[in-house]
């Protein structure tokens, strides 16, 4: 009687193991994004707010909350005394702009939507940390729309 080729169901197995191994390790490869620094993702987010920027009358209210330790009660006097001495239908307008700034209807809002899908899985933008350091570093490009937006979100 002939004995089974064992010899032969080796090699078969070490084709398809090595195979399998192949085919994870791109998968893996492919799917891993190297994490993405704060300096990278700055003029992105920059152009992203400058959609917004250049639709806001009381462009200094915003660029004033960058530095803000607390930006929402700073905004929110600003407001008071815009009221009193401006015209409330410019307000209140820039008021609504803001309010959709991430908006994916708005020109911002979906250039921030795509930029996360770029970023997804290499920045995390829900991380205060990373968003403190993202700030940071849009105030070092002289990006101040931008990093008080970000700073109003944050520090509220």
């Amino acid at each position: 009687m002939k004995q089974p080729n064992n010899n032969h169901k080796f090699n078969y197995m070490n084709k398809h193991l090595a195979l399998t191994l192949f085919s994870i390790f791109l998968l893996f490869s492919c799917g891993s994004k190297k994490p993405a620094t704060a300096a990278e993702v700055a003029p992105e987010i920059c152009n992203c707010f400058s959609l917004l920027e250049k639709d806001i009358v009381m462009k200094s209210l915003i660029t004033g909350l960058a530095e803000s330790d607390n930006p929402d009660q700073q905004l929110k006097q600003d407001l008071e005394v815009q009221r009193l001495g401006g015209v409330p239908e410019i307000i209140n307008s820039d008021i609504d702009k803001l309010s959709r700034a991430e908006d994916a209807n708005t020109s911002s809002g979906a250039c921030l939507k795509n930029m996360e899908k770029k970023y997804k899985g290499s920045f995390d933008f829900k991380s205060e940390a990373k968003a403190l350091e993202l700030i940071a570093e849009l105030k070092k490009q002289n990006c101040l729309f931008a990093a008080g937006m970000l700073n109003w979100k944050w520090k509220r």
